[in-house]
């Protein structure tokens, strides 16, 4: 029997993944495929990609996880209709409901269309018998979600021993947990309801001061810095509570919250009863605290209410680990794993690496969000038949291109683009950033998780803080952080903090430092207006090529880093592709493009 275990995760941000034996051999996101950011629904091109990547056929897997085991009351109804416009709707059992839905919704359609387990099954199972799988030669299981991500974080970290907290916006009912990890047991300690999600709160400061909630949450967290203190924090804050066991639980009988219901209109009343009893109150939370925000910020700068949302859910978090230390008397220093959502906040990642004296280490599953719960489901089928899965050093899962493929795609654009080969082409790249140029490097296999680390990266000389506007403006992103230094290891301890050689998940731009005053001019770019920089520490045997590009950096300027920032123009994936990465130099997103080991100019 072949040991090929497939994980998908089918919602928001859709991602597949395989594992063979104990190795993850390839992972990709749906949207870069696609090129639909966070693309919502079954990730058909990345099963395709993480099959046909070794040349393996449906029928050489031993089994399919899959991510949720509640996920047909999960997926809004916007998802679903959406499926309606599909060019082949039939192969969709969602495509063929909203099509007959749409136009006279009403609950008793929802609950029979929608919300059925086995309609939802139904579905995927579709789905992956029209990609050739054979559901009785390779098994199904759904595996809970806040479990995926709790597995998703502590098997790849490495530890023995480790606690293990989840916090994101909602699944199965759920919007947190934690557990704790000993060799491959991982035992339940606390869980948190849906409608105690804190993740929730920050996506509704988000989606108040005007941005895109569950894409521009980063925003808020740049954006933060730049606000001060206020009454807003404590009355945030006193929206919660938390428990002697670390659990958060929001107050919901809060007399202004009651009264706020009252105000609730016809149209949110009907979207709230329809939605399932387990999100009922998920749902009117939502409503009411877009209604307490304007009550309670007229007058308010954007900044000092990013600051408010930033600080509270500083606050409850770093309390919520300090109680829960306490109550498992917790005696010898201890790893904590992070996994969800809102630990794609590199802030609150850094105070609870620093809230106590007993954290030892943090690992965040550098695929954080909900992408990564294609792995956790796969990790979850693997401990089932007692497979261990090596720790992570890298991100690199997704498609690669030889430089044959490459020069084919360059090729077609040789009117407009001159481009020449190169042996050494790191010491022309660190020549050019070197001297001011913005360059785009496409190299290797492209990464999987949120964030660009060197092979669909951005990479700009970090000292002139300039930088930041002129190349935005050039990406037409609206950014508040800074752009992320990647730094050279053997510097680390020259620019940051409290680093450590043990910090291994600051390999993977998950967690923010505290910058030493003297290099923050030298490195202007890559540091915020609060001295905190989010680094990804570069290692010559996860990434060699880009390796050699900081170090020769380093040589020319005595420079121990660079600005990195994600490949991709304003609301589009991270490039893919050759084609992609052409496509992004056309439009002026950079100044010249390294990609493998070839260098592109416009004539």
């Amino acid at each position: 029997m072949n040991n090929y275990i497939l994980g998908l995760h089918v919602s928001h941000n859709s991602s597949a993944c395989l594992f063979k034996g104990g190795s993850l051999l390839f992972a990709v996101q749906e949207e870069r495929l696609t090129r639909v950011k966070q693309h919502e629904g079954f990730p058909h091109k990345a099963v395709e990609f993480v099959l046909n990547k070794p040349g393996i056929k449906p029928g050489d897997i031993s089994a399919i996880a899959i991510a949720g085991v509640h996920q047909h009351m999960e997926n809004p109804i916007h998802v679903y209709l959406k499926d309606a416009t599909d060019p082949k709707p039939a192969s969709s059992f969602f495509g063929r409901a909203s099509a007959s839905i749409k136009g006279r919704l009403n609950l008793s359609i929802l609950d029979s269309a929608i919300y059925s387990k086995g309609q939802y099954q139904k579905y995927i199972h579709n789905e992956l018998e029209t990609l050739g799988f054979n559901l009785n030669a390779s098994p199904l299981s759904y595996y809970d979600h806040h479990l995926c991500h709790a597995t998703s974080a502590f098997y790849p970290s490495g530890y023995d021993h480790a606690l293990i907290i989840t916090q994101d916006g909602r699944g199965d009912f759920l919007s947190g947990s934690v557990w704790e990890g000993k060799g491959s047991e991982l035992n339940l300690s606390t869980s948190q309801s849906s409608d105690s999600s804190i993740a929730q709160l920050y996506a509704g400061v988000t989606m108040y001061l005007g941005f895109t909630p569950l894409k521009h949450e980063g925003k808020i967290t740049g954006l933060a810095a730049y606000g001060k203190d206020s009454e807003l924090n404590s009355k945030i804050q006193n929206l919660f509570e938390v428990s002697d066991n670390g659990q958060i639980i929001r107050k919901n009988d809060l007399p202004e919250l009651v009264e706020l219901e009252s105000l609730l209109d016809g149209r949110e009343r009907k979207i709230i009863n329809a939605s399932p009893d387990e999100y009922r109150a998920f749902v009117q939370f939502g409503y009411l605290f877009q209604r307490w925000l304007k009550r309670h910020t007229d007058g308010m700068t954007r900044e000092d209410v990013a600051y408010a949302i930033q600080d509270t859910t500083e606050k409850l978090i770093v309390q919520s680990v300090n109680n829960l230390l306490a109550h498992l008397q917790i005696k010898d220093a201890i790893n904590i794993c992070l996994a969800g959502g809102l630990f794609a906040n590199v802030k609150v990642n850094q105070r609870i690496r620093e809230c106590n004296p007993l954290v030892a280490n943090v690992f965040v599953q550098p695929a954080m969000g909900d992408e990564g719960l294609a792995i956790g489901a796969a990790l979850m089928e693997m401990q089932k038949n007692q497979v261990k899965c090596e720790p992570f050093t890298n991100m690199y899962f997704g498609n690669e291109y030889s430089d044959d493929e490459i020069h084919e795609e360059l090729s077609n654009w040789a009117d407009n683009f001159t481009y020449q080969k190169y042996d050494e082409v790191e010491s022309e790249i660190a020549k050019h950033i070197y001297e001011g140029k913005v360059v785009g490097r496409f190299n290797g296999a492209m990464e999987f998780g949120p964030r660009a680390l060197g092979n669909r990266s951005i990479i700009i000389h970090p000292t002139n803080k300039d930088m930041n506007d002129i190349v935005n403006k050039r990406l037409k992103r609206t950014e508040f952080m800074p752009f992320a230094p990647s730094v050279i290891d053997y510097r680390c301890k020259d620019y940051f903090k409290n680093y450590d050689e043990k910090h291994l998940t600051a390999d993977w731009m998950t967690v923010t430092y505290d910058v030493y005053d003297e290099k923050v001019e030298s490195i202007a770019a890559v540091v915020h207006v609060d001295n905190t920089a989010r680094p990804q520490v570069v290692k010559s045997e996860s990434n060699p090529s880009y390796y050699k590009i900081l170090d020769e950096f380093n040589k020319l300027s005595g420079i121990g880093c660079f600005v990195n920032t994600s490949f991709n123009m304003h609301e589009e994936p991270i490039i893919a592709t050759p084609y992609d990465a052409m496509r992004a130099f056309e439009q002026g997103s950079v100044d010249c493009l390294a990609i493998g080991n070839y260098i592109v100019w416009p004539k």
